[in-house]
């Protein structure tokens, strides 16, 4: 039991990583904090679903354009 919790540790903390590394990516282009925090929520459920970092950022950037396009 103990190693099965380490194991949730260490992919929370990885998780946490991914997701610091994505708000901070956000922000560089641009982005307000919330609006980067709601982003990289998307991007590490697309990582999580296996994408590459490529695949997230054309991805997402495919539907904020779809976003604009629609407002």
């Amino acid at each position: 039991m103990e190693y099965r919790s380490e194991i949730d540790w260490i992919r929370e903390q990885s998780e946490q990583a991914r997701r610091d590394y994505w708000t901070a990516y956000f922000k560089s282009i641009g982005m307000s904090d919330d609006d980067a925090q709601g982003w990289a929520e998307k991007a590490v459920a697309m990582d999580n679903n296996g994408c590459s970092d490529q695949q997230i950022k054309e991805g997402l950037a495919y539907r904020e354009e779809r976003t604009l396009i629609a407002v």
